[in-house]
């Protein structure tokens, strides 16, 4: 099972990246090198993700970078899925305008999921709790593990 767990770009430079792809288009006649570049350039930006996979049958796992499609990670064994469980983190974002600013203070919530040998690996995190509670539920029956949440400390089914 794949899961793609985050970008490895952030928004600012995928968007862009992907303004680059009609201008290297645009490019491509007068400046055929030029637009190769761009477009080799906007398409590794749009395309690097870093995800994780795990294979349960060979009882291994992998976090890996993927790059245009080519994904790099090492494999790595493990016994046995403990469980899955969802943990608060608080965030704080400063916003600056002329000489003003805010801090807000939030609670966004991390899905992970805790292996043999005290492994544990992040899986998705969102601003609703209740979004990583539907990702990691979906795994859940994949898995044949539990869902313990730390926000409550209680255990949401096996």
């Amino acid at each position: 099972m794949h899961i793609n767990d985050a970008w490895y770009f952030p928004l600012q430079l995928r968007i862009v990246a992907g303004a680059m792809v009609p201008i290297s288009v645009a490019l491509a006649s007068p400046h055929p090198v030029l637009a190769i570049f761009l477009m080799l350039g906007a398409l590794l930006v749009l395309s690097s993700y870093y995800g994780f996979s795990i294979d349960l049958t060979t009882r291994t796992y992998c976090e890996y970078t993927s790059w245009l499609g080519m994904k790099v990670g090492q494999p790595k064994k493990f016994e046995s899925v403990v469980h899955l469980f969802i943990k608060p983190m608080r965030v704080s974002r400063t916003y600056n305008l002329r000489g003003n600013s805010t801090t807000i203070h939030d609670t966004e919530y991390d899905g992970y999921l805790r292996l043999s040998g005290n492994t544990v690996i992040h899986i998705f995190r969102a601003s609703r709790k209740e979004k990583v509670v539907k990702r990691l539920n979906e795994l859940k029956a994949y898995l044949g593990t539990e869902v313990v949440d730390h926000t409550e400390m209680r255990s949401t089914g096996s």
